[in-house]
Formats: structure tokens, C-alpha cells, sequence
């Protein structure tokens, strides 16, 4: 594999960092640039692939990661962490990645880590959840709906359907600085691609910037 970040960005990302407030924004950019050139790679390599052995999975995330913390943060920043879930086997890993060379160096497991899902994941759950007829559907599929979710807590509750999956439990909410929650808060099971039954307990959801609940 080719080389993820080079030196010369390294070390941008060190002056950017230093200068606090006025360097926060071009930052930012370079940070989010780089985030999404070792997601792509990192995502697609034989390594990672390899671990995970063709079960379905996605990439959450990535940052940059302080393998050898000391006085020089050049030499420091020279490791991504990428996270990624694995959905048949219910695992969060991290592949740890080398900037230099592109390569994975090694693959750590975190069970029963659930980190919030990503727009990603809540657009799957929204749209499991708002399948079929049903006038809901048809809101979400006009885009007339927009939607958020949390880590179900139904998750680490032994005995429950979706104890260990990755699950979330979804709202639904109208567009608009005033937007109003639409309907009952649904679970949705990412590992095994369904909606469950809720429990009857009801837990204030996430709303979107400007929302409230109905």
C-alpha cells in the first residue's frame, strides 16, 4: 500500500494544532480531508478485509492516533484508528493503521462497545423502520421526516432479543426549526436488519437542532 499522510501533513496538522482559535477552521478541513483518504483505504485493504473474513460490517469512523506520546508530535501522530463494526459477529474494532506505509498493523477487538451510530446507520434503521405502506413510510420516503437514534439499551439487556446486537432506537421527527417527534420511538436491530418489539418504558429521544418532542 501507498503512504496514507505524508510527512509535509504531519506536520501541518502539528503548526494548525499549535495555533489553537486561529488555526481551529483550516484544521478542521485538513483533519476531515484526511479522515476520509484513510477511511477509503484503510476500508478496502486486504488486511482489514482479511480479519474480517467477508461477515458484513461499515466503517464508523477514523481518527488520528498518538501511538508514542512524548515531545514530538510529528514523530507521535503517525498512526490512524479506524472503527469499524462487525455486525455478524457483534464486535467493534479498531484497525490501527501505519500513515506511513498504509499498512494495518494489527486489529483490537472492544466487546460490548457501542458507540453512537452514524448518519449511516440511522438512515438503514429509518429506513427498515418505515418499510411497507404505512402512512410513516410514506413521510420518510417523500422526505418529509428526518430522523435521529441512540444506542438501544435494549442491547445490554440479557434475555432481551437484541442483547449484544448493534441496535438503536430511532425517532422519527418533522423538518423545521419547530420540528415535532412523529409517532412511537421504534428498535431497530442493525446486526440482524429488523424491527423489534419496544419495550412498553418510553426514553426521551435525540432531537434534531430546534426540535421538540410532541
Amino acid at each position: 500500500m501507498t503512504m496514507l499522510v505524508s510527512r509535509s501533513e504531519r506536520a501541518s496538522l502539528v503548526r494548525l494544532a499549535q495555533r489553537q482559535a486561529p488555526g481551529r477552521r483550516a484544521l478542521a478541513t485538513l483533519t476531515a480531508k484526511l479522515r476520509g483518504r484513510v477511511i477509503d483505504t484503510v476500508g478496502r485493504s486486504p488486511g482489514l478485509l482479511g480479519r474480517l473474513g467477508g461477515r458484513r460490517h461499515r466503517v464508523l469512523g477514523a481518527e488520528l492516533h498518538v501511538e508514542e506520546p512524548g515531545k514530538s508530535l510529528l514523530h507521535a501522530i503517525r498512526h490512524a484508528e479506524v472503527s469499524i463494526y462487525d455486525y455478524e459477529g457483534d464486535v467493534l474494532l479498531s484497525a490501527i493503521t501505519d500513515l506511513a506505509s498504509g499498512e494495518v498493523v494489527r486489529v483490537v477487538e472492544h466487546p460490548g462497545a457501542q458507540p453512537p451510530p452514524t448518519r449511516e446507520e440511522i438512515d438503514e434503521a429509518a429506513a427498515l423502520a418505515a418499510a411497507g405502506p404505512s402512512a410513516l413510510g410514506r413521510r420518510w420516503r417523500a422526505r418529509q421526516l428526518v430522523a435521529t437514534a441512540i444506542p438501544a439499551r435494549e442491547a445490554s439487556l440479557e434475555g432481551h432479543a437484541c442483547y449484544g446486537h448493534r441496535a438503536v432506537t430511532l425517532y422519527f421527527w418533522t423538518r423545521g426549526p419547530r420540528g415535532r417527534r412523529v409517532g412511537d420511538p421504534v428498535l431497530v436491530d442493525l446486526s440482524r436488519q429488523r424491527v423489534v418489539p419496544a419495550d412498553t418504558e418510553r426514553v426521551a429521544g435525540p432531537a434534531p437542532a430546534g426540535g421538540r418532542e410532541a
